[in-house]
């Protein structure tokens, strides 16, 4: 029923089935349906059923996929405590995943957990995650990532680190430079005893204002 696009049938048969009679293939295949099905019940907010889908979707086969939309569901829900958990989850079955480490920093990064946040925005940033499938999660624009690791490296005392990681988003043509990348590059030119940098990166921040 699988390949002949019945999906329907394909749940009415898997679900009377036990699972050792199913193949790995099978159990796996009806999950990323199910898997889909659920995120298109997010996008239309309807999160109790997602969470119904996805749940069913585990039965069959539980990888990070399903983690991380259980994951959304749950931030959804405003359940950040059950957010992070599924994400660590998924982070134990695919621990480079970009856009799970980018929630999980994201989370922490807000909590000021930020020794936490650090590793995985970290890993977030060396995949170069891309704004699809982190939505959820709030704003998210390709600053997010070098501005949050830059205020933690700013935390730290590591200025210099700070300051090259936002100049090397900053310098790329292909990168928009919004004025809180440019004053947290100021500061961060100040702390660490470049203040020439500073001054310009200041007057740049002066020049946008507050409205981008």
């Amino acid at each position: 029923a699988l390949l002949a696009g019945e999906s329907d049938e394909a749940f009415r048969v898997a679900s009377r089935a036990p699972l050792s009679a199913l193949s790995p293939n099978t159990r796996r295949r009806v999950a990323e349906i199910l898997n889909a099905l659920a995120e298109s019940d997010i996008a239309s907010g309807q999160l109790t059923l997602a969470r119904n889908t996805a749940l069913r979707a585990g039965h069959f086969w539980t990888d990070s996929l399903n983690h991380k939309i259980l994951a959304r569901i749950s931030l959804g829900e405003s359940d950040t405590p059950a957010a992070v958990g599924h994400l660590l989850s998924a982070l134990k079955l695919s621990g480079a995943d970009p856009q799970a480490n980018y929630l999980t920093g994201k989370i922490l990064f807000s909590q000021a957990r930020f020794s936490e946040a650090k590793p995985h925005l970290q890993s977030a940033y060396a995949g170069r995650i891309s704004a699809s499938g982190v939505s959820d999660a709030g704003r998210y624009t390709p600053a997010d990532l070098p501005l949050m690791l830059g205020r933690i490296h700013y935390v730290e005392k590591t200025f210099s680190m700070a300051y090259a990681l936002l100049n090397e988003y900053a310098q790329d043509p292909a990168n928009q430079v919004p004025s809180d990348v440019l004053e947290m590059l100021a500061r961060s030119a100040v702390a660490g005893g470049r203040p020439g940098d500073a001054l310009d990166w200041f007057d740049r921040r002066l020049v946008i204002g507050d409205d981008e």
